[in-house]
């Protein structure tokens, strides 16, 4: 009987590297998820993984052999089976030695590995990150929430050899069965396109004969990565707070000082206007540019914490203080929940240049597949890289019951 496990941990590839060790190469992955909780406005929040997994049992020649009870007899017929449990012992042991021996040698044409190398190929198609060896062991983090299926009896009364593992926590669970296929139906297909589209996936991602989510994640454009050298520029725009949250996080993720981060443009705070100039933030073209001139000498790269305000002077001013600051890489911080069409009058408003955008509420909005239309890769989701698990996770929150994995 197939026993359905329940894996959590904050990395899915040590997730894997934990399945394989554990339960061996014939466990098959169900269903992958993120899960988030905490954080301030779309940032700082923790993240965790989970992957639900399908475990047959052993095949019949590597179950330990039962020993027949002797119901009548007496001491010499006990002893007597007692005798044949430990030749059975012994022989099942020796089986397992040839079965680790062979595993050893790593045939190519072996159909253990070949079944894990299908396992690990559910995770590739939806991740960038590399997959750890799978001989290594398992790793602490990983912790397994199992649901134990309890032996089938057989007619004649039998006493069991059992087989020793290391201690688990035992939690039954229960998960409706998503059974993958690696070539989908026309008409599964048709309804996965379907369910995309309305989830806001634009559809110059879904014009190909058959839509998997692998297939649409591969052609995600990835964001350029910020740029890490000393005395480069990159600029943050937001409106409200978010660019200063953006920046304080971007420059932790690069590990830079404190003072590696600028502020700029209008004052902060929602209804901000009235409120004063921020200490230090820089406020005006001549600021920026007296800035600019030292800024190549630092030995670290520099990110400048735009504020774009709600009136047009505002964003006339954002576009003065982006020229002085001659960026060589610029951000823009856009909230998911905004429609598209307002997010692209908005960015077209500052700047005509930007190089990646940063989705907050994201996990919040129904049409998480509409960030993909704004037409600027999509560098942050919710404060976590927008990589391919990253996407894959917030497509599947939206879809729910229709996520169809290949």
């Amino acid at each position: 009987m197939t026993t359905r496990l329940l894996l959590e941990g904050t990395s899915l590839a040590e997730l894997m590297a934990h399945v394989r060790a554990e339960f061996g190469p014939q466990a098959r992955v169900v269903r992958a998820e993120r899960v988030r909780s905490g954080g301030i406005g779309g940032f700082f929040a923790r993240e965790r993984y989970e992957i639900t997994v399908d475990v047959p049992p052993p095949p019949p020649e590597a179950r330990p052999a039962a020993l027949r009870a002797v119901p009548a007899g007496g001491l010499p017929a006990l002893l007597a089976a007692a005798d044949e449990a430990d030749e059975v012992g012994g022989a099942v042991a020796e089986a397992a030695g040839v079965a680790a021996g062979r595993a050893g040698a790593g045939s190519d044409d072996e159909p253990d590995a070949a079944s894990f190398a299908h396992v690990l190929e559910q995770v590739r198609a939806v991740t960038a990150d590399p997959l750890p060896d799978p001989g290594l062991a398992a790793p602490p983090a990983a912790r397994a929430l199992q649901a134990v299926t309890p032996r089938v009896a057989v007619a004649e009364p039998v006493v069991e050899v059992p087989t020793p593992r290391e201690p688990v926590d035992v939690v039954p669970v229960t998960f409706p069965v998503v059974a993958p296929a690696a070539s989908p139906a026309p008409a599964a297909a048709h309804d996965l396109r379907a369910a995309l589209a309305e989830i806001g996936v634009p559809a110059a991602l879904l014009d190909r004969e058959h839509v998997t989510l692998s297939g649409v994640l591969a052609d995600v454009p990835p964001a350029p990565q910020p740029p890490r050298t000393a005395g480069s520029v990159l600029v943050v725009l937001g409106a409200d707070d978010d660019a200063d949250a953006a920046a304080a996080l971007l420059a932790e993720r690069l590990r830079l000082p404190a003072e590696a981060v600028r502020l700029a443009g209008a004052p902060t705070g929602r209804g901000g206007r009235g409120r004063g100039r921020t200490p230090g933030r820089m406020s005006s073209a001549e600021q920026v540019a007296a800035w600019r001139t030292g800024a190549p000498s630092a030995d670290h790269p520099w990110v400048v914490a735009l504020t774009v305000g709600a009136d047009p002077e505002d964003r006339e001013l954002a576009r003065s203080l982006l020229a002085a600051c001659e960026a060589d890489h610029v951000w823009a911080v856009l909230d998911a929940r905004t429609r598209t069409a307002d997010a692209r009058r908005w960015l077209r408003s500052v700047t005509p240049r930007v190089d990646a955008v940063a989705m907050r509420g994201l996990l919040d909005t129904a049409e998480p597949g509409a960030a993909l239309a704004v037409g600027v890769p999509v560098a942050w989701i919710d404060g976590v890289p927008a990589t391919p698990v990253a996407w894959a996770a917030a497509l599947s929150q939206a879809l729910g019951d229709r996520a169809r994995w290949d």
